[in-house]
C-alpha cells in the first residue's frame, strides 16, 4: 500500500510539472498581470510588468507609471492623455499597435500617455484622469462607448466598478477582487489555465446593472426618459466634481447619437469613429480593434487633435 500511494504521489508530481513545462512553453493562457487598489481607491498595475499573451504570439507590457504600454513620453510638455478601457489597454494586440504608438507617427508635435484598466466607464475614465491632472496635459482624450454612460448610476446593492447615487451626489468605488489564493494561482501556469476556464476571471464579460458593456454600439439605442435624465445629472454632476475645459470624448463607430448630441449640449466637445463597413478592424477571438483598426483610429484622431489645437 505504501508503495502504490509513493507511486501515485510520484506521478501526480510528474504530471503537475510536465503540464506546467507544456503551459509554459506554448503559452496556453495569458499571463496574469497584477493589480492593487491605492489611496485614491482606484485598481491600478503595479508598475514594470510584462507577460505573453494567450498563444506566445506578443506581450504586453505594463510601463513605469503602471499604464500599459511599454513605452513613456520622452516630454510631458504638449502632453494628450488618451484614456479607455480594454481597448485602449489593448493586451490582445502587440505593443506596436497602440494609439500612443500610431498617434506618436502621425502627429509627433504632441506627447501621448495612455491611460487604461479594462471594465472602466465614463466615471472611472474620469477618475483616471483626475489621478494625473498634475502632469498638466493639453488634452485628455477619452475613447468611450454608449455603453460607458448607462453603468454608472447605482441601482441598489450593487457595485459592479465606479458609480454614483445622483440623489445623495455619494461616489462608489470598484471592489478589489483581488487574494492572495490568486495571486498564488497566478504563478502556476497550467493551473492558472483552469481556473480562467472554468471561473472566467481575466477580462471577464463585464456586466453593470444588466449592461454588457462588451456588446456591440447601436447607433439607433433610444434612451428612455428616465436614462436620458439620469445620463444628463450625471454629465452635469462629472462637471462639478472634475476637470472638464480639456476633456474630449472619442465615441467608437456606431455610438448612440443622443447620447452624443446630450454630451454637446452639456459643452463637451467629441468625435465619432467613422468605419467602414468593409473593412475588417476586429481582432480574431475577442472583438476588439486589430492593429488595422487601431491605425485607422489614430488617423481620425489625428485629424480631430489638429482641429482642437487651432481653438
Amino acid at each position: 500500500m505504501k508503495l502504490f500511494f509513493r507511486n501515485a504521489f510520484l506521478f501526480l508530481v510528474f504530471l503537475f510539472l510536465f503540464t506546467e513545462i507544456i503551459a509554459r512553453i506554448f503559452h496556453i493562457s495569458t499571463d496574469a498581470s497584477k493589480t492593487f487598489k491605492n489611496s485614491n481607491r482606484n485598481i491600478n498595475y503595479y508598475p514594470s510588468q510584462e507577460g505573453y499573451w494567450d498563444g506566445g504570439s506578443h506581450k504586453w507590457y505594463i510601463n513605469e507609471l503602471g499604464y500599459p504600454g511599454k513605452n513613456l513620453p520622452k516630454s510631458y510638455e504638449n502632453l494628450v492623455l488618451l484614456i479607455g478601457d480594454s481597448y485602449i489597454q489593448n493586451f490582445m494586440n502587440p505593443d506596436s499597435c497602440r494609439q500612443r504608438e500610431y498617434l506618436s507617427k502621425i502627429k509627433p508635435k504632441f506627447n501621448y500617455l495612455e491611460a487604461s484598466m479594462s471594465g472602466l466607464n465614463l466615471l472611472g475614465y474620469f477618475e483616471y484622469s483626475k489621478a494625473l491632472d498634475s502632469l498638466n496635459p493639453s488634452f485628455k482624450v477619452i475613447y468611450v462607448s454608449s455603453k460607458d454612460f448607462l453603468t454608472n448610476i447605482k441601482n441598489g446593492n450593487s457595485n459592479s466598478g465606479y458609480q454614483v447615487n445622483l440623489e445623495t451626489k455619494q461616489f462608489y468605488y470598484p471592489k478589489y477582487r483581488g487574494s492572495s489564493l490568486k495571486d498564488f494561482i497566478y504563478n502556476f501556469k497550467f493551473i492558472y489555465y483552469l481556473y480562467r476556464k472554468n471561473i472566467s476571471v481575466f477580462n471577464p464579460t463585464t456586466v453593470i446593472n444588466g449592461i454588457n458593456k462588451n456588446s456591440e454600439n447601436k447607433n439607433d439605442l433610444k434612451l428612455s426618459n428616465k436614462e436620458y435624465e439620469e445620463v444628463s445629472n450625471l454629465l452635469d454632476l462629472i462637471k462639478i466634481n472634475y476637470k472638464c475645459d480639456n476633456v474630449f470624448f472619442v465615441f467608437h463607430p456606431n455610438s448612440s447619437k443622443e447620447i452624443i448630441s446630450l454630451t454637446r449640449k452639456k459643452g463637451f466637445r467629441s468625435m465619432e469613429i467613422v468605419k467602414n463597413e468593409n473593412e475588417n478592424w476586429k481582432t480574431k477571438n475577442h472583438g476588439h480593434w486589430n492593429c488595422f483598426g487601431h491605425h485607422e483610429v489614430a488617423k481620425q484622431v489625428s485629424i480631430f487633435l489638429d482641429e482642437l489645437s487651432k481653438n
